[in-house]
This record gives structure tokens, C-alpha cells and sequence, in this order.
């Protein structure tokens, strides 16, 4: 370990299914959470600014995907309350109020 830091090295070509384990063992470990609970296929990332967080949904499946991240959406310019719809292909921005504590 380097400061708060972990580098992994493997010296092989894994399986797919031993490289799961080895992609869900080091996100297990690292403490990292999923931003939103999606199918497969389907990229989530959060960016912090200073007063609102940046929720970017990316579906790179053949099909439409719903997801329950609530905000604005920037590429559509539309509320989502509830559930959000993701095109097949394509891209959600969706701008979060910071929570204040």
C-alpha cells in the first residue's frame, strides 16, 4: 500500500469468469458503493461540484434502461422524479442538489 492507495498486478490472462471474482473482490475491498443499482451494460458515475453532484448514465446495451437517480437531466433539459429512461446508446447528465447536513 502507497498513502491511500492499492495497486493490483496480474501477471496472467484471467477467464472471464475468474476475472469477475478478481473485478468484484477488488471493488469489494476497496469500500467503493454503486451509485445506483443498474442492469449490465449500463455505466454510472457521480462528480461532486461545489454546490451539486453530476450523475452520468451511460447504457451500452441494444435496449432502453430505467433507473431510480432523481435530479435534472441536462441533455433532455427535464425533471426526473422518480424513474429515469435511458435510450439504448445513449447518455444522461443528471444534475443532484448537494444534500446539506
Amino acid at each position: 500500500m502507497f498513502g491511500k492507495g492499492v495497486a493490483r498486478y496480474l501477471a496472467t490472462s484471467l477467464d472471464s469468469i475468474a476475472l469477475a471474482e478478481e473485478l468484484h473482490r477488488a471493488v469489494s475491498e476497496s469500500g467503493a458503493v454503486a451509485v445506483a443499482p443498474v442492469t449490465s451494460g449500463v455505466e454510472v458515475v457521480r462528480r461532486s461540484g461545489a454546490e451539486h453532484d453530476y450523475v452520468f448514465v451511460i447504457n451500452h446495451t441494444n435496449a432502453d434502461v430505467e433507473h431510480s437517480i432523481a435530479g435534472y437531466d441536462l441533455v433532455t433539459e427535464i425533471d426526473i422524479v422518480t424513474r429515469g429512461v435511458v435510450a439504448s446508446g445513449g447518455v444522461q447528465i443528471v444534475r443532484q442538489k448537494k444534500e446539506t447536513s
